[in-house]
């Protein structure tokens, strides 16, 4: 585990414009293609994805937060579906080839259909059953758009489920989380929450592999999940890269993401000058 610093960077005005008004409705990405995805023992899971043009690169699949699972912290909700969307903040501002991903049960305006219930969005919000959910729709996608390697790029409790995900595919180069829960119980505990018993947990899970990079973004004014709960989390991961930043849970991730994003093409071009590059031989 290797702790960092990140700089900040200046965001467009119209792409930071766009999010604010997104963060007022359900999802609004008028240049987007949108695909409904069948996966089993859910309602199709929507995906919005742009740039999928592009023959080469990575492709960037972002998952959003928990949204609102519950009701000023006391009743369940009827739909979990955040009004603030930052992980689609972030994939307007990229210039790559990626995906928004809504999670199972998430994306609707109203009340989502049967068979979702609250559960799903409660307990077993990083259960196996949503992972293998969100796992099936990748694989959609990639058959859909071609396959290429993927970045999951998880904020809040999409960075668990980016964690798990990678865990099960062969086709992830990387895993960026953006004030991801990698420990849920440890999470629960810190605040004193009923402990989600139906989920699964990453930090239970062994390191993934080395050749898979992982950059854990932390905000040092992050009260919804302080930086000692990724430091825990990841202290057996000797491939891990905790990231500081002076932001908050959800602020002011937007501003500095340009910087995220220059990093990623630096990585991306540095493996494939790596892969192209022949081998000597004896």
């Amino acid at each position: 585990m290797k702790i960092l610093t990140l700089s900040t960077a200046r965001i467009p005005c119209a792409a930071l414009c766009l999010f604010i008004i997104t963060g007022c409705s359900t999802l609004k990405c008028n240049h987007c293609t949108v695909d409904q995805l069948s996966v089993d023992g859910f309602p199709p899971l929507f995906a919005y994805s742009q740039n999928t043009n592009q023959n080469t690169g990575w492709r960037h699949i972002y998952i959003e937060g928990d949204g609102r699972p519950w009701k000023r912290g006391r009743t369940q909700s009827t739909n979990p579906t955040s009004r603030q969307k930052l992980a689609l903040g972030l994939m307007l501002i990229d210039s790559q080839d990626s995906v928004y991903l809504e999670r199972p049960c998430y994306g609707f305006n109203k009340t989502p259909p049967i068979p979702c219930r609250p559960l799903w969005w409660a307990s077993a919000r990083y259960s196996q059953e949503v992972v293998a959910a969100l796992d099936s729709a990748l694989n959609k996608i990639q058959r859909r758009h071609g396959k290429k390697p993927l970045v999951l790029i998880g904020h809040s409790g999409g960075g668990t489920l980016a964690m798990l995900i990678a865990q099960i595919r062969d086709d992830v180069v990387g895993v960026v989380t953006v004030a991801g829960n990698l420990d849920p119980d440890a999470w629960t505990e810190h605040h004193g929450y009923l402990p989600l018993k139906d989920s699964l947990n990453p930090s239970k899970h062994s390191p993934l592999p080395g050749s898979m990079f992982r950059w854990h973004y932390v905000g040092t004014k992050d009260r919804n999940i302080p930086m000692k709960i990724t430091q825990l989390a990841t202290k057996n991961d000797t491939s891990a890269n905790i990231i500081e930043t002076n932001n908050d849970h959800n602020c002011c991730w937007l501003k500095q993401w340009p910087v995220v994003l220059d990093e990623l093409k630096t990585l991306e071009s540095s493996a494939n000058k790596e892969s192209s590059t022949p081998q000597s031989t004896q």
